[in-house]
């Protein structure tokens, strides 16, 4: 038998041993490279005034929340190294225009993201936390792209001010669930995501609108349940009140979805809708019952299937059963 050992090609080995020992350059490069940016940005701060860094970022807040009219302010503003760099607001005043009211923050926290950088990303996370609620949001942005995922527990609008600074109506909610989006905004079908809220002690207070005055309305709870893909945004679930419940001053329900086009006027909506409205409600505009005639079911429900362009839908009354035999519907 030929006992000869077998010969490995040289430059065979060395192809072998080239992809991991570059592989390990790679990551250990990118690795001191991040630690360096760290204590790069952490030194340069730890060196700076605190009173400068405060005045800087508050200063900045200000002029920015100026241009929307409301005012801020903030007891106390710090750095703070521990698990990582962020920073530190107390006691937080926003002071939207009259006749809102201020809402007031326990404290803001926000901490920058460095490893989004190596790839030309910026991003943070931000957390508000409350005497017993909390929100917190992870963002990252780049250019017109962005993601952003969120998490509630218990998060009060009313103390936050939610209401009044994003759809002007004095209100408030308790706030928990979870959802993510991302993508190019200004191209609907390139979002995708998925939400899962839930919401309860929803209260609109007595206010007038659009010149109608509102009387305070009260609804336990709601729930919206959905999901982006392929340029579909998906309801399963948007609820508001509990069904069967006199006491709701809103009962309703929306199934359906969006198509998502490349801009936001050419996506469609192709929905469902089905509520029912206190006598608070109906009282306090007499003319409503009279519009809504058409969509009312025997129940005293209303129902609506609503399609077309997102900018221009029609609504069209789907209150009355079908009749017997699959005819018309009854007069």
């Amino acid at each position: 038998m030929d006992s000869t050992p077998e010969t490995t090609d040289p430059s065979l080995t060395a192809l072998e041993s080239a992809a991991p020992s570059r592989l390990r350059r790679l990551l250990k490069t990118a690795g001191w490279t991040l630690f360096a940016l760290f204590c790069l940005v952490s030194f340069t701060i730890l060196k700076l005034p605190e009173d400068r860094i405060r005045n800087f970022v508050h200063g900045t807040i200000s002029n920015v929340l100026a241009d929307y009219g409301i005012g801020f302010s903030a007891s106390e503003g710090h750095i703070s190294i521990g698990l990582g760099l962020s920073y530190v607001m107390k006691d937080v005043k926003l002071t939207p225009p009259p006749p809102a009211m201020p809402a007031r923050l326990k404290s803001v926290t926000f901490s920058p993201s460095f490893l989004p950088l190596l790839t030309g990303r910026l991003g943070g996370t931000l957390r508000i936390d409350q005497d017993k609620g909390s929100l917190k949001a992870d963002v990252t942005a780049k250019k017109q792209e962005f993601s952003v995922s969120l998490d509630a527990r218990s998060f009060d609008s009313g103390a936050a001010g939610i209401l009044p600074l994003t759809a002007e109506l004095n209100g408030s909610f308790l706030l928990s669930g979870t959802g993510e989006l991302r993508g190019d905004p200004n191209i609907p079908s390139t979002l995708q995501g998925q939400v899962a809220l839930d919401l309860s002690r929803i209260v609109i207070d007595a206010q007038t609108i659009a010149g109608f005055s509102v009387p305070r309305l009260a609804i336990s709870e709601g729930r919206l349940d959905a999901e982006i893909d392929r340029g579909k945004a998906k309801i399963k679930t948007l609820r508001l009140g509990k069904k069967g419940n006199p006491s709701e001053d809103f009962q309703g329900s929306v199934t359906g979805e969006m198509t998502l086009g490349r801009s936001w006027p050419s996506s469609t909506l192709n929905l469902k809708a089905d509520f029912a409205l206190s006598q608070t409600i109906l009282k306090s505009f007499s003319l409503l019952e009279a519009l809504l005639g058409m969509a009312k079911r025997p129940d005293g429900s209303y129902a609506y299937s609503i399609a077309g362009p997102l900018t221009a839908p029609i609504p069209t009354p789907a209150g009355q059963p079908p009749a017997p035999g699959g005819g018309p519907p009854s007069p």
